[in-house]
């Protein structure tokens, strides 16, 4: 039952590049493909070294498969709160408004977090842990190059605005950074 839920997920993850077309044309630069690359890297090594453990251990999978689904969750919320603002790419406009609906209440990149609990409960379900160590060493590394850049192209365009909404959000973590 529980691999059931894990591929419906699976399938429910993918489909966010089917479902939700970006609106805008926003320049995908070298921190999106250093994210992507880091995402197949880790789902092909997962895969590739499922069950490294030799049996399986239900709770790990199950941890597994709760913050898998959380993260897509997430995505899928923060996708929606941004409406037709969404966009793979970085595009920061001086006309833009910033999102204070949904996760964007409480986080600047919601987004963000998502991929990184969906990276890592998919490392745990698949109980891959040379996957569950690059999930918490190389994939920080390349959202926050990612963070880096994207807020830096907002503090640069929107100045004093950025500033302003960004003092009342955490970076990813809430209470923590």
């Amino acid at each position: 039952m529980l691999h059931l839920l894990f591929y419906g997920l699976c399938f429910i993850w993918i489909a966010e590049f089917f479902i939700k077309k970006e609106q805008q044309t926003a320049k995908k630069d070298s921190s999106f493909y250093f994210i992507l690359f880091a995402v197949i890297v880790i789902v092909a090594t997962a895969s590739f070294t499922a069950n490294s453990f030799g049996f399986d251990f239900y709770f790990i999978q199950l941890l597994g498969v709760v913050l898998f689904g959380f993260g897509i969750f997430l995505r899928y919320w923060s996708i929606k709160s941004l409406g037709n603002a969404f966009t793979r790419g970085i595009d920061a406009k001086q006309d833009m408004v910033l999102s204070s609906k949904g996760p964007y209440q409480l986080l600047r990149h919601p987004l963000y977090v998502g991929l990184a609990l969906i990276v890592f409960g998919f490392a745990l379900f698949m109980q891959s842990p040379i996957a569950m160590m690059m999930s918490v060493s190389l994939f920080p590394f390349a959202l926050w190059v990612r963070i880096r850049k994207e807020e830096s192209a907002l503090q640069l365009t929107l100045k004093g605005r950025y500033d302003q909404w960004k003092k009342k959000r955490w970076v990813v973590i809430p209470w923590i950074y």
